[in-house]
């Protein structure tokens, strides 16, 4: 049985190399931007966890819709300090929450392009949106890439650098005893105004990782809602 989960999770990770690029772009129709805001020191989000994690081998991933986790900081007072949770991640949650006039942040909490998502669990939003524009990605180096958004205006270009396989052993806090699991956990985040191109560097912030992936969205500089996205693994 052991052999066999090995022999599963290596097959897995092949899958997920067979679609990796260096250059890429989205579809001309919108792509859904999915993140969940988590916390290794909440009880109640392992489930959310566990069911983005499987999204790693979901066919449709990176073609009509884009996961990414981003660990928050506001339970690390029960004892558990997440190592993955940054606080401008957590501010990114209350910016959403100010732009949709609620002002509360909970984990685990999704959002799809820009809007509070409660279907968790049930499947992936596999329908692509209207049509917005073409995002284009060339490698540049290492860490630094270049995109193109074919449409005329003034953006704000988000780069993500994902990493998946991240184990952790809890010995604190309301997870105390588990080891949980992750993927698609946001490790550098950057921004930059972009005007028919930009280039950003990124680079992961956490050094025990599996594989990786990158991710890019535009969207104007009043509001978070992403306008088009697009993401691939990384070899």
């Amino acid at each position: 049985m052991k052999l066999l989960v090995i022999l599963l999770f290596v097959f897995s990770l092949q899958v997920h190399a067979k679609k990796c690029k260096d250059n890429f772009e989205s579809s001309e129709k919108q792509v859904n931007l999915m993140e969940l805001y988590t916390s290794e020191g909440c009880s109640s989000c392992p489930p959310a966890e566990s069911w983005m994690n499987g999204q790693l081998n979901n066919s449709n991933l990176y073609k009509s819709f884009i996961p990414m986790a981003f660990h928050v900081t506001y339970w690390d007072y029960l004892g558990h300090k997440d190592p993955l949770a940054f606080k401008a991640y957590s501010n990114r949650q209350r910016r959403y929450a100010s732009e949709w006039k609620d002002g509360r942040v909970y984990t685990p909490g999704f959002v799809v392009n820009g809007l509070e998502w409660k279907a968790a669990g049930r499947s992936a939003p596999n329908e692509l949106g209207p049509k917005v524009g073409v995002l284009k990605v060339k490698k540049l180096s290492k860490d630094q890439w270049e995109v193109e958004f074919d449409q005329k205006g003034t953006f704000i270009l988000n780069g993500a650098l994902l990493i998946h396989g991240v184990e952790h052993k809890i010995r604190r806090g309301e997870n105390s005893g588990k080891t949980l699991k992750h993927n698609f956990v946001v490790s550098d985040l950057k921004q930059t105004v972009l005007v028919g191109k930009a280039k950003i560097k990124l680079a992961p912030r956490h050094k025990k990782f599996n594989s990786k992936s990158i991710v890019f969205w535009v969207n104007k500089a009043r509001f978070l809602k992403p306008i088009q996205a697009t993401g691939n693994c990384l070899n």
